[in-house]
């Protein structure tokens, strides 16, 4: 045992100031006089010399006082996300029971949506709004034309000025200047804001 330690470290000092393709010949040396495997001799190689403080036998044992290892400060990533974005995720997390991958296990990990099943779904739903197009409820030009020829309220009788509208003095005819038919039992019972002249289409502002 001794007679390995020996070896060992006289040949670390040829190792620490050897060159790559030295180190590799000065390893394979070392493994085949001291039968050490191969990481084993690879790590005791490669371990630095200590910076000894000074000594100190207690008890009849003698100990030594080295300098300890610096910690490794670890390098802090930059935050990709913001607090408001992480919330909005954990709450899309939680609808759609979210998980990282189904290896992970877990009771509902066979019906859970992994990252890319949820890109694809979210792919699939824009596809079905652009396929679905928008909704707008403004009358296309062949609609206006149409909506000449349809029904609407006009005056049939002449209307003085705080006389009822009845169904005798309006009805649903031809054109559709006039207000639709829809609102007929609406404006049935109120009265004129102004004299009404027969044949004149139906206003909500003329009435009240």
């Amino acid at each position: 045992m001794r007679h390995k330690k020996a070896i060992t470290a006289e040949t670390r000092k040829r190792y620490t100031k050897a060159t790559k393709k030295e180190k590799t010949i000065i390893l394979n040396q070392l493994i085949a006089i001291t039968g050490y495997n191969r990481c084993y001799a690879s790590q005791i190689l490669s371990i630095k010399k200590e910076k000894v403080l000074g000594y100190m036998t207690t008890g009849g044992k003698r100990i030594k006082f080295v300098v300890g290892k610096k910690k490794k400060k670890k390098r802090k990533k930059p935050r990709i996300y913001t607090y408001d974005i992480f919330l909005k995720l954990k709450r899309i997390w939680v609808v759609f029971d979210f998980i990282c991958g189904r290896k992970l296990g877990g009771p509902d990990a066979a019906f859970s949506v992994e990252p890319e099943e949820f890109k694809q779904m979210v792919k699939s739903v824009r596809e079905v709004e652009k396929a679905l197009g928008e909704v707008s409820y403004k009358l296309t030009e062949g609609m206006k034309k149409s909506r000449e020829h349809s029904r609407s309220l006009f005056v049939v009788k002449d209307i003085k000025k705080g006389e009822d509208i009845t169904k005798d003095n309006i009805k649903s005819i031809r054109p559709g200047y006039g207000l639709h038919p829809r609102y007929l039992n609406n404006i049935l019972g109120k009265k004129a804001k102004i004299n009404i002249k027969r044949g004149t289409p139906l206003n909500i502002k003329i009435i009240k």
